[in-house]
């Protein structure tokens, strides 16, 4: 699953596919990963305030569609992977809050432009920060920031994921807003999954052994909470809700000294 949309994340009730077919959703990621999110219920953004839907447009006469989430930072930064951003010209960005659909159809929410687009110097670290053209009026009830977890929970604990992504590899992204429940893995078990592939010290893992709920295509940048607090950031997997393969997301906890330095930088180039 590769989660830049993906992370992120459209979580659903569905049957997982054991298709062998991938999807590459993120740059510098092995072919086969994607992000989603699997067996969710619906929910809503008055549950999940922090929550922006990411729309992008392919070209100057394209609409913009759903794409990637991101949580708000504070009114006026986004924090998201940079695999959903990363080429983009900030032009062709726009982001939604305060809804709880993926399309502009519901007419709700509001919509401010990206200024500026912040991403790590390690292109194999997927973080990125949005600087809005707007500020965003965070009023507690549809609108509010998110906080950053300072260390990783124990093993095992229960996380909460929320985002628009597939409810299957082949499915198509959600209009509704759904939410899994997640546990945390151990990093080397994770890592013994993924032996064929490189997990880093930047990347933490949650999901379960058997598959089945998950983050995918759409889902990439949604966050990853515990106890209300920012741990990760839906980056990369391997399809959608397979088994031996968790869902690996962008370590917060190492990088808040980065989203606080960045944030305050662009703050100062942009003002």
């Amino acid at each position: 699953m590769i989660y830049q949309i993906q992370t992120f994340f459209f979580i659903c009730l569905i049957v997982v596919f054991t298709t062998s077919q991938g999807y590459v959703l993120a740059e510098n990621k092995p072919t086969g990963l994607q992000q989603r999110i699997l067996d969710g219920l619906t929910t809503t953004i008055f549950k999940h305030a922090y929550l922006v839907s990411i729309r992008k447009r392919f070209s100057e006469i394209s609409a913009y569609e759903h794409y990637c989430s991101g949580s708000i930072y504070s009114a006026n930064i986004i924090l998201t992977t940079a695999s959903c951003v990363r080429n983009t010209n900030p032009s062709n960005i726009k982001v939604i809050t305060g809804t709880s659909y993926s399309s502009g159809a519901a007419q709700d929410g509001a919509m401010h432009t990206v200024r500026e687009v912040a991403l790590h110097t390690n292109d194999s670290i997927d973080i990125a920060l949005l600087h809005l053209g707007t500020n965003i009026t965070l009023n507690g009830f549809n609108t509010k920031a998110i906080s950053l977890a300072k260390e990783l929970p124990k093993t095992g604990k229960m996380g909460v994921v929320a985002g628009w992504g597939k409810n299957t590899e082949i499915g198509t992204i959600s209009e509704n807003l759904r939410e899994i429940n997640v546990p945390t893995m151990d990093q080397a078990a994770c890592k013994a999954y993924y032996f064929w592939h490189s997990i880093t010290d930047t990347e933490v893992c949650a999901g379960y052994v058997n598959g089945g709920v998950d983050a995918c295509q759409g889902d990439a940048g949604s966050p990853l909470l515990v106890d209300g607090k920012v741990i990760g950031i839906v980056s990369w997997g391997y399809g959608c809700g397979r088994k031996y393969n968790p869902g690996v997301y962008t370590n917060v906890v190492r990088l808040v000294d980065w989203i606080e330095q960045n944030a305050a930088v662009t703050n100062e180039i942009l003002m």
